[in-house]
């Protein structure tokens, strides 16, 4: 991919793609590959594949988004290895002997698995054992004497102050891989001795769109920072897929949704198409809800001559998904074979720009018998509309 210069020294790639796919590392990434390990795939399913982060190790793309320092995570060693010397002091024979008898089979467990440790552990592992032991504490050993827990765990403090960096476990390898891959790489600052194909980052041109909108440089991960560079490129379709915040059915989200919300939308409405993939609780297209406050969803009438209504898709689900049910103004009864099957498992309307009136969109609606249809994967139907 070819450079061009950039304000203040600044490298940016030379690429003007219309149709770009955004992979993330979330769950949803599976609809990615429903949608393109198929027959049906055509070759305008996307001009480039962009990857966020490590996805590029997994899937071919044109373009990853690695908006961390290239250099700091080169040299980053984020896991930490504890000394067991203290600990190894903790669960000697000698001073657990009188306990084993209280905490039975699981103490005597973790004395073995203490006594056959290395110098070092990981410390997760470390931590583990912690847990395990306090955990008995609370329920086998809740009787032992409170001097004896505080002398034990004062040891794991003197381990804890020896704790060194594991470099086996650096990211220095990672990095390297991300080089050895020779996709173009944009990063917050292109760094050629780590990432020889690295880009630098549009800041000044993408803050000056997220003013416009947000009155801030809203821009708090790397996905926010893909969809922003999309608008600036000039995108006009957007296929997003594993950039979930959010999981179903789990007590655990990652920041930074509602950031990539609002991008989509302010990329939607200047004129963006953005396909959110079937699972992704984006715009919660996973666990929608419906329409709030009715006791049975409405029908609602759209000026462009369809009829919508959240429907379930599965009935043990308290969960909705939006159906085109059929027209209005005037317009046949006669459904179309892409609204015969719920998720429009053949095609998905387009709107060809022209309201009801014949002129053009600002008058609202359109004209229903000017709607057709493009064809698509059967797998990639099961989402409403071209956009959101």
């Amino acid at each position: 991919m070819n450079r061009i210069q950039g304000p203040r020294g600044r490298e940016y790639p030379d690429h003007n793609p219309k149709t770009v796919v955004l992979l993330g590392m979330g769950p949803s990434i599976q609809d990615f590959m429903t949608d393109t390990m198929t027959q049906e795939l055509k070759p305008g399913f996307a001009e480039e594949i962009w990857g966020i982060n490590m996805t590029v190790n997994c899937f071919r793309a044109n373009l990853c988004f690695w908006m961390d320092d290239l250099e700091s995570q080169a040299k980053l060693v984020p896991h930490m290895l504890m000394p067991t010397t203290c600990l190894k002091q903790m669960f000697h024979p000698d001073r657990m002997g009188p306990l084993v008898g209280q905490g039975g089979d699981k103490l005597s467990a973790l004395i073995t698995l203490v006594g056959e440790a290395p110098e070092y552990v990981p410390a997760e592992r470390y931590e583990l054992i912690i847990e395990e032991f306090k955990t008995l504490l609370n329920h086998d050993l809740a009787g032992v004497a409170y001097q004896t827990i505080r002398s034990m765990m004062m040891l794991v403090d003197q381990d804890k102050k020896g704790a060194k960096p594991d470099e086996s476990r650096s990211l220095k390898g990672l990095i390297e891989v991300l080089d050895s891959t020779g996709i173009p790489v944009i990063t917050a600052h292109r760094k050629p001795d780590f990432v020889k194909n690295s880009f630098d980052y549009p800041i000044d041109e993408i803050s000056d769109l997220a003013m416009k909108f947000f009155g801030k440089v809203y821009l708090s991960n790397g996905v926010a920072m893909a969809i922003a560079y999309a608008m600036w490129k000039g995108v006009k379709r957007m296929k997003i897929y594993g950039c979930d915040f959010t999981y179903p059915n789990r007590n655990f989200a990652e920041t930074g949704r509602a950031c990539v919300e609002s991008w989509i939308c302010y990329a939607n409405s200047v004129g963006m198409n953005i396909d959110l993939a079937p699972h992704t609780s984006l715009m919660d297209n996973a666990g929608d809800i419906g329409i709030y406050g009715y006791a049975e969803q409405p029908t609602v009438y759209l000026n462009d001559g369809r009829l919508l209504k959240y429907q379930k898709a599965d009935a043990s689900q308290p969960f909705y998904r939006p159906e085109i049910v059929g027209r209005h103004l005037g317009v046949s009864n006669e459904l179309s074979k892409a609204d015969e099957k719920p998720g429009f498992s053949g095609s998905l309307p387009v709107w060809n720009g022209y309201g009801a009136d014949g002129h053009a969109p600002d008058d609202g609606g359109v004209k229903p018998e000017e709607f057709h249809s493009v064809d698509v994967p059967e797998a990639a139907a099961p989402r409403l509309g071209e956009s959101l």
